[in-house]
């Protein structure tokens, strides 16, 4: 799958930091560099989507890392756009790669 693979994207979740005043800031922090493929998502995509459907816009693909979850975002720097992630399958039920619904976002609007 190597060859399937054409870009590297940022593995990020977050964090909380104190704001001093009671609440919270969210920060995001880099917890590892995936080979991945995005591509739009299609109208299937959308269908079967499901709650999120209304949001996907994009689907990456990648190994199987048992760290991403569903909080959790990519950022691709080539193209500085933040993909949040919205639900991760692995098809087949196999570990060979996963598949990701994202929402895109343009860097700066998280």
């Amino acid at each position: 799958m190597y060859g399937f693979y054409n870009t590297f994207l940022e593995h990020q979740q977050p964090g909380r930091t104190s704001d001093g005043q009671g609440g919270f800031r969210i920060n995001w922090a880099t917890v590892s560099t995936i080979r991945a493929r995005v591509r739009p998502a299609s109208g299937s995509d959308v269908r079967r989507g499901g709650k999120d459907s209304a949001r996907l816009t994009h689907v990456a693909y990648c190994e199987v890392d048992d760290q991403i979850r569903v909080s959790d975002r990519f950022y691709d720097s080539a193209i500085d756009r933040i993909y949040s992630i919205l639900n991760i399958r692995q098809p087949g039920g196999i570990a060979h790669h996963l598949e990701i619904d994202c929402q895109e976002f343009k860097s700066g609007s998280d």
